[in-house]
């Protein structure tokens, strides 16, 4: 590992420092707006540092998504095995998008970035699933819009509101939620 000494005598994973500022860059301006020399500056390092670590900016964007597709597959799974009641499941679900809010807003502003590395076919296949967890593999159509609307609704509403106070918003977005899926 590529490791660096900090002025306060720790090291750190350079990779790690990059994908950080990385996401806190693409939050700010949007993947599209934000260039690899943005983050090489706020870093104090080189572009050809951040090659080094990164071949390609979609690789740097790839990396940032992946660890929201971890955690939105392993809710998946969660909910899968245990089908807990619908209140369950969107809190579960709302504190999984509000760890990631920052990579939320980023794609709010550039939904384009979602096609780095495989994450857009990972979120095509959660359309799906998600309707199949909250409405069942029986939905009418009704219901499955419905779904969309309170899970996309409920995500959204991380990205628009960072600054709320997150246990208020977590109630406010699930009770919207739940009352978008008219449970």
């Amino acid at each position: 590992m590529d490791h660096e000494q900090r002025t306060d005598g720790r090291t750190t994973d350079m990779r790690e420092r990059i994908v950080d500022v990385a996401t806190e860059r693409f939050a700010a301006k949007g993947f599209a707006a934000t260039s690899l020399q943005d983050i090489a500056d706020r870093l104090g390092v080189t572009k050809a540092a951040l090659y080094y670590h990164f071949r390609r900016k979609d690789d740097l964007i790839a990396e940032v998504l992946a660890p929201m597709v971890v955690d939105v597959e392993d809710w998946f799974r969660r909910v899968e095995e245990r089908h807990p009641p619908p209140r369950e499941a969107l809190e579960s679900y709302f504190e999984v998008v509000q760890r990631h809010g920052a990579v939320l807003a980023a794609i709010a502003r550039d939904p384009a970035a979602l096609e780095a590395g495989d994450t857009a076919v990972h979120v095509a296949r959660w359309g799906q699933r998600v309707q199949t967890v909250l409405a069942g593999a029986d939905a009418t159509l009704e219901e499955r819009v419905c779904t969309t609307v309170a899970i996309v609704g409920l995500a959204r509403t991380v990205s628009l509101f960072p600054d709320a106070e997150v246990d208020e918003l977590r109630r406010i977005a699930v009770d919207a939620a739940l009352r978008a899926l008219r449970v």
